[in-house]
């Protein structure tokens, strides 16, 4: 999974881990707008076959990274 995503998916990813899956939040931490957060996590879903808006998506995304050692946190 780690090839389907850059460092910065990676980034949000955790940081909307972080901040239990609310957009706002993530977007205030990661100086984007809420839309492009929205765009981003859509475009993982696409990639990997997980929707990171779900939690068992998230789960799954961050469980295989950090099974394949690219989680960073």
């Amino acid at each position: 999974m780690r090839e389907l995503l850059t460092e910065q998916d990676v980034e949000l990813l955790n940081i909307y881990a972080e901040y239990n899956m609310k957009v706002q939040p993530t977007a205030e931490a990661t100086h984007y707008n809420r839309r492009t957060i929205y765009r981003i996590l859509e475009s993982i879903r696409r990639r990997v076959g997980y929707d990171p808006q779900e939690f068992r998506g998230l789960f799954m995304i961050l469980q295989t990274l950090e099974k394949e050692g690219a989680r960073g946190r």
